[in-house]
């Protein structure tokens, strides 16, 4: 697996000379697995990349499996990305209950009785 040092970092080349990054640390699974649908969809991703749980920081990374990419399956990522954003953007708010409101103490029986009134 590599040395402990190295093992939450990636080699990169800028300019001809290999250097280290840090890799991306996700909370959760979900996060990671989020994160990785979204770069495999990318036009230019060739080889498919995973979440995996690191052994030396216990947070999840992305990584390469060494499989490639097929246009059906990226296909079928753009669409499952386009269904999330679209639920995400037109999701319900979660209310939270923190307490009660005693109606009784609200004078709503005249107002309504004023409406009715109209309505006739």
């Amino acid at each position: 697996m590599g040395d402990s040092r190295t093992h939450c970092e990636t080699f990169q080349t800028d300019d001809g000379k290999p250097i280290t990054v840090k890799k991306k640390k996700y909370d959760t699974l979900e996060s990671a697995s989020y994160e990785a649908k979204k770069l495999n969809a990318r036009p230019k991703q060739k080889i498919t990349l995973v979440p995996y749980q690191c052994t030396v920081c216990n947070k999840f990374h992305l990584g390469r499996n060494g499989t490639e990419l097929k246009a059906s399956y990226k296909k079928r990522l753009i669409g499952e990305l386009k269904a999330e954003e679209f639920e995400k953007k037109h999701a319900m708010p979660k209310f939270k209950i923190i307490g009660k409101i005693d109606l009784n103490k609200f004078n709503y029986k005249s107002r309504f009785a004023n409406d009715k009134k109209k309505v006739k």
